[in-house]
């Protein structure tokens, strides 16, 4: 418990920088809008489906271009794929973090972990992993 707190301050902390979208919490987007983060910014670049024999349906994917504060690039993309509403990983300068949309999995109320449409959450990972297993031992 101690750690999440120590954890959840940083993050708070970091969020205080000018312009920058906190970690864990969501932020809306849009096609090319930017959003920055502590470590690097973020831009919605569209949307695509994917077609293949085996499930013709095809899945959608809302595909994300990242910028870390050194400038390198890097393409994520988030799909519901067969249903599920789980977050994506990347990497950024070595850092690791998820992108969630649809569903924030960490939200304790249900009524309160649908995202809007044009909502995400992006978490560090060691942050996220922390409050899953805070979660998973109240639920032992």
């Amino acid at each position: 418990m101690a750690c999440l707190l120590v954890l959840a301050l940083l993050s708070f902390l970091e969020a205080g920088e000018c312009g920058t979208s906190p970690y864990g919490k969501p932020a809306k987007y849009s096609l090319n809008m930017v959003i920055s983060y502590p470590d690097f910014t973020i831009r919605f670049i569209g949307t695509r489906r994917e077609v293949s024999k085996v499930y013709p349906r095809g899945f959608l994917y809302y595909d994300f271009e990242i910028i870390s504060n050194k400038g390198s690039k890097t393409k994520v993309s988030w799909s519901s794929g067969t249903g599920v509403l789980g977050p994506v990983e990347f990497s950024v300068e070595g850092g690791r973090y998820y992108l969630e949309l649809k569903a924030n999995s960490l939200e304790r109320d249900p009524e309160m972990s649908w995202l809007k449409e044009n909502e995400m959450i992006i978490w560090r990972k060691e942050v996220y992993i922390e409050i899953q297993r805070e979660l998973d031992g109240k639920r032992k």
